[in-house]
């Protein structure tokens, strides 16, 4: 059982202020680990924007947020199953919005290369103009490119809200230092009403968002250093070439990374 008190460190010319308080409490047995966290912002810059003009106010933002992992499905080793669920209401005013994700993955650990492959299917719930409750997920300070960014180039500019996303990975261990991981992500938007996105893409003229493809590479060199290589490509989908008014160019991104560990 964990309590926190989150001042987070933010760039100042866009500083929101924003406090997080809350309490975690997490249970491991057998295969299982579950969780539940609460958290709350008792103080608040930010500000959300609903279609009809009004301007309401972060702080006093509640998220529920429970989560489930198992491994070994069935008796079967190398398999493992994650779910999480995280609803958001509002002490001030008329809020409901939603968030989860269903992963499934399988590790093939008895053969060379132990290759590995999973679906994730995940939720972040738009903000619906014809009903006087607002359901646009806040996510908050979300990050971790592993697990919660929707792809190194979609996340440059789409957040996770309002946003479905489908996601497909494939990896192979040719060795223990070595990993290389192929992942597939289609995205589409829960609701044309996006306010709270970047500036072109506050209404959308579709729902779909675009598809990116990224291939990673993990290396371990020694016991200090650890090498990161990822070459990504985005396909804009209709909503964003509506917004740029005509067919947008896929977008690129290729990193390399190299850590040092003391």
């Amino acid at each position: 059982l964990d309590a926190f008190l989150i001042e987070p460190s933010e760039i100042d010319d866009i500083a929101t202020d924003t406090r997080l308080a809350g309490v975690n409490l997490q249970y491991r047995f057998a295969n299982t680990d579950a969780a539940f966290t609460y958290f709350y912002v008792p103080e608040s810059e930010s500000i959300y924007r609903t279609p009809d003009g009004r301007q309401l106010p972060r702080e006093g933002l509640r998220t529920f947020n429970p989560s489930l992992s198992m491994t070994k499905l069935l008796g079967l080793d190398g398999s493992w199953i994650k779910a999480e669920y995280a609803y958001q209401d509002h002490e001030h005013f008329d809020m409901s919005a939603h968030a989860g994700y269903v992963w499934v993955g399988y590790q093939a650990k008895k053969y060379s290369w132990r290759p590995a492959l999973s679906y994730r299917w995940s939720i972040f719930t738009g903000d619906k103009p014809d009903t006087q409750t607002f359901e646009r997920f806040d996510p908050l300070f979300s990050g971790g490119l592993g697990n919660f960014l929707p792809g190194i180039v979609f996340s440059k500019v789409y957040k996770n809200a309002n946003l479905i996303t489908n996601r497909a990975t494939f990896s192979i261990k040719p060795a223990d230092t070595l990993e290389f991981s192929l992942d597939y992500f289609h995205h589409r938007a829960d609701d044309v009403n996006n306010l709270g996105g970047i500036g072109p893409l506050q209404t959308l003229a579709s729902k779909d968002i675009g598809q990116e493809v990224t291939l990673t590479a993990f290396h371990y060199i020694g016991k200090h250093l650890f090498l990161q290589g990822i070459g990504s490509v985005g396909i804009p989908g209709e909503a964003i070439d509506a917004a740029v008014g005509g067919d947008a160019d896929n977008w690129y991104t290729l990193q390399a990374a190299l850590y040092f560990f003391f």
